[in-house]
């Protein structure tokens, strides 16, 4: 009887799978016309062209910010207008307030203290000023 659940679930899964692969193929080949179609412009202009010579770019995920350097920008504008110090959480909740972002999941707000982190301890005597200790 609880193999009936099991299965069910077990076969929706699959179902659901194999629809993202049947629309990954459907968008491959629409990728490889569009290949197709670039290679032969190229090859008007240069006959002896072969695109095994090229190396793929990987694709950037977009930034969570709206635009590449957006988030450091208003980090550094809210660090300008501080009071005092602010810990790395401070200035995370900080813009995401300014930018009328909600607060994320706790793993991705980590992420966030991280790539903040990271991002002003390489500016730290550019402006910057790290604090030892508690602010």
């Amino acid at each position: 009887m609880g193999d009936t659940f099991v299965l069910g679930g077990l076969e929706a899964r699959y179902a659901a799978k194999l629809g993202e692969l049947r629309r990954f193929e459907r968008e491959s080949g629409k990728l490889r016309r569009e290949l197709a179609k670039i290679g032969a412009t190229i090859q008007l202009y240069r006959p002896e062209w072969s695109g095994a010579d090229v190396k793929p770019i990987k694709p950037r995920k977009p930034s969570r910010w709206g635009g590449r350097g957006r988030g450091i920008r208003t980090a550094l504008d809210v660090l300008r207008e501080a009071q005092g110090p602010l810990t790395t959480n401070e200035i995370a909740r900080r813009v995401l307030e300014r930018l009328d972002m909600p607060v994320p999941p706790l793993k991705e707000l980590r992420l966030i203290l991280a790539s903040f982190n990271g991002a002003l301890t390489k500016r730290i005597g550019e402006g910057v000023i790290c604090h030892a200790g508690p602010p």
